[in-house]
């Protein structure tokens, strides 16, 4: 039997992610503990870590040329 190791839980901030503040907000857990939040938004990603008040944010153009570069080719299949 495979033990789960992560969990994540979700929450919608708004049905509609065209409104500014909206979102998707995504609790991410590693073994019953928490890793941080990901916030999910149209313009732009949130992360927040576990036990920390400053959030990192990236906008989905930048997200997507980091994730083209050569260093995450390895896992990503499209």
């Amino acid at each position: 039997m495979i033990k789960k190791k992560h969990k994540v839980t979700a929450t919608m901030v708004s049905h509609e992610l065209t409104k500014a503040g909206s979102g998707i907000e995504l609790n991410v857990f590693s073994n019953n503990s928490k890793l941080g939040t990901l916030l999910v938004g149209q313009g732009s990603m949130q992360w927040t870590p576990a036990k920390k008040q400053s959030s990192k944010r990236i906008d989905w153009t930048t997200f997507a040329q980091k994730m083209a570069d050569e260093e995450y080719t390895g896992w990503i299949t499209v």
